[in-house]
């Protein structure tokens, strides 16, 4: 019997090490079944993230203390194989801290799956995520949990919004049809001219879809939002992050990607997001100044 404390130390620590080769193994089988997968939708892939996704603050990407990007899976959007802002599906992560009772501090990750496209309108920003997803005091965009006649919808999806009439407008009944069918399992949110679908992990074959749908939600936003939130002129900021062929996969090397505070930093020779264009996120015109519209404040 006075062994038992050290057999129970062994059995916790051969399950720990079990488990750590068992997450080792499911990772290495997605990063190997991804490609085909990417493959067989007819989309691009590449391991690490050269488009800089995390770069647009949405909340999602402004969570934890640190946050990685991999299997990317991309193409051109319709109707841009010029090489227009691609439209992609990617593994997504980020971490946050929490001290155990002897005072240690270890990482806690929440990883999803992630559908990015961009639809050049000026919308607001507008989050509908899983009823309960989110404490009712987080609903940090300012409109609280708006309510909408459909009481299936309202018990499945939190509607977080500071323009009521956006998300009025966005979430009408063909759009709730949409987002009912997922079950709860997609959230949506907007920012400027981007779309974004965030889920829990998906297998790979089924990371497609979400971009499918994706793209099937830009298909179907009513007419009022264009009417009331009209497209930026043609080309208005949509060469935002090239394709880089930069072996490190960072297409942007002023993007500062991991660490407790993830920034857009500018080089000491300058770095124009969008060079010639002179509109901001709404498609106001703007005076030629040195700022960075993807960040909540100005660079200095």
């Amino acid at each position: 019997m006075e062994h038992l404390p050290l057999v129970l130390i062994l059995a916790v620590g051969a399950g720990f090490g079990l488990a750590g080769l068992y997450q080792a193994y499911r990772r290495s089988a997605r990063q190997r079944d991804i490609p085909a997968a990417a493959r067989r939708a007819g989309l691009d892939y590449r391991a690490e993230d050269r488009f800089n996704c995390t770069a647009i603050a949405f909340p999602l990407f402004r969570a934890g203390k640190g946050r990685t990007v991999e299997n990317v899976m991309w193409r051109p959007a319709a109707g841009t194989e010029d090489g227009g802002e691609p439209v992609r599906v990617f593994d997504y992560g980020y971490y946050d801290e929490y001290h155990d009772k002897n005072g240690q501090v270890h990482q806690r990750w929440h990883y999803f799956t992630c559908a990015l496209v961009n639809h050049n309108g000026s919308w607001p920003q507008l989050r509908v995520t899983r009823e309960g997803l989110l404490d009712k005091a987080e609903h940090v965009l300012g409109g609280g949990d708006i309510d909408f006649e459909s009481e299936e919808f309202n018990r499945m999806f939190a509607v977080d919004c500071a323009d009521r009439r956006f998300a009025s407008a966005l979430i009408d009944p063909q759009m709730m049809e949409i987002l009912l069918k997922t079950g709860g399992t997609i959230s949506l949110e907007t920012m400027g001219r981007f779309l974004l679908l965030s889920s829990d992990p998906l297998d790979p074959p089924v990371m497609p879809r979400l971009l499918a749908m994706a793209e099937d939600v830009l298909a179907h936003v009513p007419p009022a939002v264009w009417e009331l939130y009209p497209k930026l002129p043609e080309g208005a900021g949509t060469e935002i992050f090239p394709i880089s062929d930069d072996s490190s996969g960072l297409g942007r090397p002023d993007l500062v990607p991991f660490g407790d505070t993830p920034s857009l930093v500018h080089p000491d020779e300058g770095w124009d997001p969008t060079p010639g264009v002179d509109h901001d996120l709404d498609g106001h015109t703007v005076k030629p100044v040195r700022e960075d519209p993807w960040r909540d404040q100005p660079s200095a």
